[in-house]
């Protein structure tokens, strides 16, 4: 995974995979993303200009990623064209950025402690939910492939909660083995998959 520029040991922080079977992932410690051949070698990179935190495919030749740097509140959109990595525009955000997820026209993404709701262009549509009992208790998102249901981590809690499309919480998992719930994704089938980082 490490490639000649890198200046520190990397840090994946999320991955996405195309249809191709190309795979791309967010290095968090060296602020670039990297495009995975099918053999998992690096055939592509570029720099960022924040943090990533979190990707999410918008098309199936283009993905959007987040990042933060405390000052920097920011949304990427990357587009893969023969193998090559081009960055195509920014949204700057006026709010903390950590998770993203993508449905038809609509950006959910979280701030730690809250999940907003944008535009495509960048637009903030609302404030869909909020939780400050906790540093990180609106982690990271994923949305079902109908649209009609989001999934966030509660890290702060060990949570996974489940809210409509108007923000309301629908239901809340809790489990032994749900320990410090760091990531989130649903399948094409529906299947909700958790990564969890506690022992």
């Amino acid at each position: 995974m490490k490639i000649s520029s890198d200046s520190k040991q990397c840090n994946i922080t999320a991955i996405c995979c195309f249809p191709d079977g190309q795979i791309l992932v967010a290095d968090l410690s060296n602020k670039n993303v990297k495009l995975l051949d099918q053999q998992y070698q690096v055939v592509s990179h570029c720099s960022v200009t924040t943090r990533p935190l979190d990707v999410c495919p918008i098309t199936p030749s283009e993905v959007a990623v987040v990042g933060d740097d405390k000052i920097i509140h920011e949304v990427q959109f990357i587009t893969v064209k023969n193998r090559q990595l081009l960055i195509e525009r920014k949204l700057q955000l006026q709010h903390i950025c950590g998770g993203i997820a993508c449905h038809q026209e609509d950006l959910y993404i979280t701030s730690n402690a809250a999940l907003y709701k944008h535009t495509m262009s960048g637009k903030l549509v609302s404030k869909m939910y909020e939780d400050t009992s906790g540093l990180f208790t609106v982690h990271k998102v994923a949305v079902k492939p109908t649209g009609y249901k989001l999934y966030i981590t509660n890290l702060s809690h060990n949570k996974l909660l489940t809210l409509a499309r108007d923000g309301s919480i629908l239901a809340t998992f809790t489990d032994p083995e749900l320990k410090w719930p760091c990531g989130v994704n649903v399948t094409p089938a529906g299947q909700v998959l958790v990564v969890c980082e506690g022992p």
